[in-house]
């Protein structure tokens, strides 16, 4: 399994918004979505080691086409590797970065593991489950993949996230003209959402959410720089 890091330590000492004061990102994993790897981080690896934040990308097996299991043990692996080489203690927090399906994996982590995530974030991760694979496994019925049925809305990955763990979420809603991941289904009044378009970001196609747009990464450091109340519920 390989994995892209960037190993120096520091703190985030840049200021937010209003009402707010700044905070330190906490060291940062990231997970990619189905058909991709590591390297479609890099951009947000650069940020992170400018800023002097610890972070890394894991690879999925099968390139993310593989169920969710496969991306908690990439999680579990990934963190080990980083707390190991940036020389911190076991019981540190980390920040979970999830794009598309990556997402989901990243909520399924914070699902076993509350105690060891800062915060969460989803980039355009069909929170509700995604419309595409529900209609395909209908079309499919038991020759599904399993991977697929985790994408499916029946097993949306928000079912039993607590309250103090939804509250630790923030969805960036990015739906891409191409219809991959739509607004609707990254959207819920459980967490805390943040709508790209407000960003500029209109992308054609739905990787180009992740990959081409510093605006999507300038929205996602503000928000893990802001301290905000904890909250349950969000509208």
């Amino acid at each position: 399994m390989g994995m892209h890091e960037a190993a120096t330590i520091g703190r985030v000492t840049r200021t937010s918004r209003a009402r707010t004061r700044p905070r330190a990102i906490a060291p940062v994993i990231f997970i990619h979505g189905i058909v991709a790897n590591g390297a479609k981080w890099r951009t947000w690896m650069d940020d992170l080691r400018r800023m002097g934040v610890p972070a890394i990308a894991v690879d999925v097996a099968e390139q993310g086409c593989a169920p969710r299991q496969a991306f908690l043990d990439a999680i579990d692996a990934a963190r080990a590797t980083l707390l190991a080489r940036a020389g911190l203690p076991a019981n540190t927090k980390v920040t979970l970065i999830g794009f598309s399906s990556g997402g989901l994996g990243a909520l399924e982590w914070l699902k076993h593991n509350a105690a060891l995530v800062d915060r969460a974030i989803t980039v355009s991760s069909p929170l509700r489950g995604n419309e595409l694979a529900t209609a395909g496994a209908a079309l499919l019925g038991p020759l599904t993949p399993e991977w697929i049925r985790d994408l499916t809305i029946s097993r949306s990955v928000l079912t039993g996230l607590t309250p103090s763990m939804l509250a630790l979420v923030t969805s960036f809603v990015g739906a891409a003209f191409d219809g991959i991941v739509t607004a609707r289904s990254s959207r819920s009044p459980l967490v805390r959402t943040i709508d790209l378009a407000d960003y500029g970001v209109h992308a054609k196609f739905h990787p180009l959410v992740q990959e081409r747009t510093a605006a999507v990464r300038e929205a996602v450091w503000r928000e893990l720089m802001t301290e905000r109340p904890v909250a349950s519920s969000y509208q």
